[in-house]
């Protein structure tokens, strides 16, 4: 069945009905704004960087959620960092992602059953809410305000109310299981929800909330990004043999290309600035630089050991990587693709990684 264009086509008239239009939404109401004095200690200057890192947790002496402070000191990008605070939303934690319109942090809590809610300014917990079985990964739609958590172990995306931290809705994925890793067309409104265990790709209407197509890929997808100024998606794979990603055609969803990068790419970001997408191979320690313009491989360059979660910041055009079992976080310049250093947060196994 080919993709319904009209999702595309009548998305603008949709969101201007959809009740969590921007201009009257309750983000801003007087509740979600903060006592300063209360939350003076964990401010962050205005020419630092707050990033927020989760990890598994299993040492009883560390905690699962560290938040820090980079702070870059010159042109070259030199940069000093400081560990925060940390903190526990439970001993095993995966995703993260933050609504910046909001201010608001979501963990997820793979054992536990559960996405934990953060007030980013005072860091204190708001909502523990039950989600699907084993939440693995979390993106917030900042258009709709709602948050979208992929359960590994159910057959289901669970989507949470941004407003009313409750959840909403279970987008049941018939033909899609072990859900992986998420993605949001923002222009469109469509999600796309990498399937691990049946080797296709969900894709979710973000008004209706309902499946609208399953995309066949190769083995174990992983990663996924979506390009809308090239109109390609990018799939990576989750497997021991796997050193390549799958180029999709955005409104067909046929396969254009497949481009060698390195061994397991399980984790992708794309920098919307520049079009360089970069992909984490977990098996090599390396990431990966691709021009999205051409799909050329511009360079591969080794990180920690075992990277997984990407941030970028797009302003500063540095891009984080969070590398599981060497337990740090890899800087990486963008203008020339350059590993600038290593941050060392205070917590067991870097996994996700997100920053304000």
């Amino acid at each position: 069945m080919e993709k319904e264009i009209d999702y595309k086509k009548n998305f603008s008239n949709k969101l201007s009905s959809n009740r969590f239009d921007i201009e009257q939404s309750q983000f801003y109401t007087k509740q979600n704004f903060i006592d300063l004095e209360k939350t003076k200690q964990y401010n962050c200057k205005s020419e630092c960087s707050r990033i927020f890192v989760t990890g598994m947790g299993i040492e009883d002496s560390k905690d699962s959620l560290s938040v820090i402070d980079v702070e870059f000191t010159n042109k070259d990008n030199n940069f000093t960092y400081k560990n925060i605070c940390n903190l526990q939303p439970s001993r095993n934690t995966r995703g993260i992602d933050v609504n910046l319109k909001t201010r608001k942090i979501y963990v997820a809590n793979i054992a536990l059953n559960t996405v934990s809610i953060f007030d980013m300014e005072n860091l204190e917990i708001i909502e523990s809410v039950d989600v699907g079985a084993n939440p693995f990964y979390i993106k917030v739609n900042p258009n709709t305000n709602i948050v979208y958590v992929a359960n590994s172990g159910s057959k289901f995306v669970s989507a949470i109310d941004g407003v009313t931290n409750k959840p909403i809705k279970k987008i049941f994925t018939n033909e899609g299981a072990v859900q992986s890793k998420i993605d949001i067309d923002l222009e469109n409104n469509l999600i796309y929800v990498s399937n691990n265990g049946t080797d296709n790709i969900t894709v979710i209407d973000g008004i209706t909330n309902e499946v609208i197509k399953y995309i066949k890929v190769r083995s174990y997808p992983s990663g996924i990004a979506v390009c809308n100024k090239y109109k390609k998606i990018y799939v990576g794979y989750n497997s021991s043999n796997s050193n390549f990603i799958s180029i999709l055609d955005f409104n067909t969803y046929e396969m254009l290309d497949e481009v060698t990068v390195e061994k397991r790419p399980q984790f992708m970001k794309l920098n919307k600035f520049t079009n360089l997408l970069y992909v984490s191979n977990t098996s090599d320690g390396t990431i990966s630089v691709l021009d999205c313009r051409n799909d050329k491989l511009i360079r591969n360059f080794r990180v920690g050991v075992a990277p997984y979660d990407i941030a970028i910041d797009d302003k500063k055009n540095i891009i984080y990587v969070a590398n599981h079992s060497s337990g740090d976080i890899s800087v990486i310049r963008g203008n020339d693709n350059t590993l600038l250093g290593t941050i060392k947060p205070n917590i067991c196994g870097c996994w996700g990684i997100s920053l304000s």
